[in-house]
């Protein structure tokens, strides 16, 4: 990608940034986290649902408190 349309990207998230982060705590506040953080059975159901209601959701992971990942990403049944 040119400098150009990263910057053109990056302007049009700023616009949009707002609206994007509600989705996106919209979109938390229903999950079950406590049961995502253990569960990659949990998360490939929650994944898969998310994923029929937003498309551009494509994966779930789960970090520990140092930042490595827990298990196997869980991923949407559209990502090859």
């Amino acid at each position: 990608m040119s400098t150009s349309n990263q910057i053109h990207l990056l302007q049009r998230y700023q616009q949009h940034e707002q609206t994007i982060h509600l989705l996106m705590e919209s979109m938390m506040t229903r999950l079950n986290v406590r049961e995502l953080i253990f569960d990659r059975s949990a998360q490939l159901q929650t994944v898969e649902h998310l994923s029929r209601a937003y498309p551009f959701v494509e994966l779930m992971y789960s970090l520990d408190s140092k930042g490595v990942q827990r298990m196997d990403s869980a991923y949407a049944p559209n990502v090859s």
